[in-house]
């Protein structure tokens, strides 16, 4: 039986190799899919550590164990890019790859403590691990030891937070990006309780060493199923383009971008949080499907953004009106539209680069 099991991981772990190599070299939703391939690829390696330790196959190959430690401190920042990515063709920054810095650290002590040792070193300290592991020894942890699985939990628990406010965000395919989040939040969840049990020198192997192979399963099978089912979430359509039979000719776009201008500027629909763009063609006696394609070949955004642009102005605008003073700024966020603090928080951030509280204070300061 535990054979077996071991087998199916390290077919499980190969096939999430083939899955993240995939999901890297198809870049036609831009640069979400490398961080979703980088995810499965390092979630993988995982895997494949845990076949070594779990089967005591990593004292008989020293050198191929403890690759993936450090990825434990990539996860979040990577489900953070992705859902900051998903759906975009944004360039990778500068300031982007500062997310990494705490992995790369770890990455660089990991090698200096084991990698670059020799195998009857890199043997003594796995026999170490699994002892500890076993609950066999009454030594505590080191402070070592402690004080980086703190720190690791702590970044994780940050990058699931940042994750969520962006989820909550997101117009299109949500859904889809709420199931990975809750699958990588089930990830630290599992890892804290291990910790949690190496702690209090519990032996975790025989409970936790099940579970993870169960929830590593599940986990590369429903991804490669997904690529089956519903390759259009991942990589995207490849069907014709989305307005090749509109009737709206390319000298009426503009025109018609104005008529919906003016009419926003008048009339200020977008303070109704709920408006939808069925509402909006009502109300304009426009198009709805002309909206939709104006908005997004004219501005290059959708519904949801525009409409959200508007109210982040209109926030702008009013945080300075002698008559609004007396509100908190999500007060006046919910005047202007916005139906959630997160929502607001999240979409003025994009928008400006600042927070609410922020802005307010620079605009206070120039003036």
């Amino acid at each position: 039986m535990l054979e077996a099991l071991f087998i199916l991981l390290l077919i499980a772990a190969g096939q999430g190799i083939f899955l993240s190599a995939t999901l890297c070299t198809n870049r036609d939703k831009g640069l979400s899919n490398l961080f979703l391939g980088l995810i499965v690829l390092f979630f993988s390696l995982q895997l494949f550590d845990l076949v070594l330790l779990s089967s005591g196959k990593a004292l008989e190959y020293p050198h191929l164990t403890f690759w993936s430690i450090p990825f434990n401190l990539a996860f979040g920042p990577l489900l953070y890019l992705y859902i900051l990515s998903f759906g975009s063709k944004r360039k990778l920054s500068k300031v982007h790859l500062l997310h990494f810095i705490p992995f790369l650290i770890h990455l660089g002590y990991i090698s200096v403590v084991y990698h670059f040792h020799s195998a009857g070193h890199k043997t003594d300290l796995i026999r170490e691990l699994l002892i500890v592991q076993s609950g066999l020894t009454d030594q505590p942890p080191s402070f070592s030891d402690l004080s980086s699985a703190i720190i690791m939990y702590l970044q994780f628990g940050v990058y699931i937070l940042m994750s969520h406010r962006l989820v909550l965000s997101q117009d299109q395919n949500k859904d889809w990006l709420r199931k990975l989040w809750i699958a990588i939040l089930v990830i630290g969840l599992f890892g804290l309780i291990q910790f949690i049990l190496l702690i209090a020198g519990v032996n975790q192997q025989p409970v936790t060493g099940y579970l993870a192979a169960i929830i590593a399963l599940l986990y590369i099978y429903t991804g490669a199923a997904l690529l089956v089912k519903r390759p259009k979430v991942i990589f995207g359509s490849h069907e014709a383009p989305k307005y090749q039979y509109s009737s709206l000719r390319a000298e009426q776009s503009p025109v018609l971008l104005e008529q919906l201008k003016e009419y926003m500027d008048e009339h200020r629909p977008y303070r109704q949080p709920d408006l939808t763009l069925r509402q909006l063609a009502k109300l304009t006696g426009l198009s709805e499907r002309h909206i939709s394609q104006t908005i997004n070949e004219q501005l290059g955004q959708n519904f949801s953004d525009f409409l959200n642009e508007y109210r982040v102005n209109e926030f702008k605008a009013q945080i300075h009106q002698p008559d609004k003073q007396h509100l908190s700024l999500l007060g006046i966020a919910m005047d202007c539209g916005f139906n959630s603090k997160s929502t607001f928080n999240t979409v003025f951030k994009r928008f400006t680069g600042l927070t609410p509280s922020q802005f307010k204070r620079q605009q206070q300061a120039d003036n």
